[in-house]
């Protein structure tokens, strides 16, 4: 993989590629292979289709086709602009100047997701245990997929 994306994506080892398709089953249907997880939780996903995809939490799992194949990905990890707009690099810099780092199997976490009002700001994000996150942003992802743009809704905690 590309050095450049190393400060931004996460060494995922303790945490199997099996849990996140798990989790993520109801939007993930087509695609056979993770490629990359971020410091976000986004996924870079290998479609059956041989294209490459991008899962973004903070979007309601918006499911975007970036790249034709896994070396037109890797290419286009080399650029700057494909870097901060899909690792949010600069960001992560910001927070870590913030003093605000992630542990081993920790991502950086909305408490409020964009999708649903969360500003994109440091007093909106937390370092969350990714077995946490990833369900969490998968749980709210679908319950919001089918409600259109502008939807009021009420976040009702459940113990």
């Amino acid at each position: 993989m590309v050095d450049k994306i190393k400060p931004f994506i996460l060494d995922i080892q303790a945490l199997t590629f099996e849990y996140i398709f798990e989790v993520w089953n109801w939007r993930l249907k087509g695609m056979k292979k993770i490629l990359i997880v971020s410091k976000w939780g986004d996924l870079f996903l290998l479609g059956d289709d041989g294209f490459v995809y991008w899962l973004a939490v903070d979007s309601g799992g918006g499911l975007s086709k970036i790249a034709a194949d896994e070396n037109e990905f890797i290419s286009l990890l080399n650029s700057d602009t494909h870097i901060e707009n899909w690792f949010m690099a600069s960001w992560i810099e910001r927070l870590e100047k913030a003093g605000i780092f992630l542990q081993a199997d920790q991502v950086y976490n909305h408490k409020k997701l964009p999708v649903l009002g969360g500003e994109y700001a440091n007093n909106n994000i937390e370092a969350l245990d990714i077995k946490i996150a990833i369900p969490l942003a998968s749980e709210i992802s679908r319950q919001i997929k089918d409600l259109p743009d502008g939807t009021k809704v009420k976040i009702v905690a459940e113990d």
